[in-house]
């Protein structure tokens, strides 16, 4: 039986668990001229057709015979993959996929129309509030994402006064935030936010021309309308501002 190390950073741009392994023949022969021994790919490593950098003082995965034991894959795999086994503390209601934006860059299928279509239905969201408070996690965090979320504000409300409402008993502590470009707040939005402690988070592509160019909307004005949100909002109760 013997081991070998495999680079976790390299492993992690890898799809699958066991790329490579090294024979004892191999890191014999290597292990005289060149401290870095010869990879001889395995079945992993074939099917993905590529190799992988064989290096020092980093996890090692045992072999026999060339071939890595499935105890050590599956010990390799466990290790990597512990994080899932904690609850997720974060929730996110994606309360609509309507835009009026329509950045190129978006990863959202963007509609402009049709609420009854594109919108998250009361009933939805009572259901997925159900399910978050079924968390295991005693703090709670929900995220409210489109489209522009902003567009389905009354759901939003909806869901944080019943959040509001039903957490204690549950003995969990909850927060809200909007991930939203800030084009459409209005005074009675950010009133609700700061009432109900919601925090807004937004972004900016860089200076007027590089955002405006990005994020068109009709008007062309994105940068003014998130720029002047943002000195309206400031920082005392929680705007989460990041640049790209």
């Amino acid at each position: 039986m013997t081991s070998a190390a495999l680079n976790g950073a390299a492993l992690g741009r890898m799809p699958s668990i066991c790329k490579a392994v090294i024979s004892p023949s191999s890191a014999g022969r290597q292990s005289a001229r060149n401290p870095t021994p010869t990879v001889q790919p395995d079945i992993w490593s074939r099917s993905a057709r590529r190799r992988l950098a064989i290096r020092t003082a980093v996890p090692a995965i045992l072999v026999d015979d060339g071939k890595p034991t499935m105890s050590s894959c599956s010990n390799l795999l466990r290790t990597r993959m512990s994080f899932l086994r904690q609850p997720s503390a974060l929730h996110m209601f994606v309360v609509t996929l309507r835009c009026e934006h329509s950045c190129p860059y978006c990863q959202v299928s963007r509609q402009s129309t049709d609420r009854s279509l594109f919108d998250m239905t009361e009933e939805t969201a009572q259901r997925a509030l159900a399910i978050t408070l079924q968390s295991p996690s005693s703090r709670i965090k929900i995220e409210f994402q489109g489209g522009e979320p902003l567009l389905n504000f009354p759901l939003i409300q909806k869901i944080v006064e019943a959040a509001k409402r039903e957490a204690p008993a549950k003995g969990k502590e909850v927060e809200f935030v909007i991930a939203s470009n800030l084009a459409l707040l209005t005074d009675d939005i950010l009133s609700f936010c700061k009432a109900n402690g919601v925090s807004l988070s937004t972004s900016l592509d860089g200076p007027p021309d590089l955002h405006n160019r990005n994020r068109p909307r009709p008007g062309g004005n994105s940068h003014e309308l998130a720029a002047k949100a943002s000195r309206r909002l400031g920082q005392p109760w929680g705007l989460i501002a990041s640049a790209r």
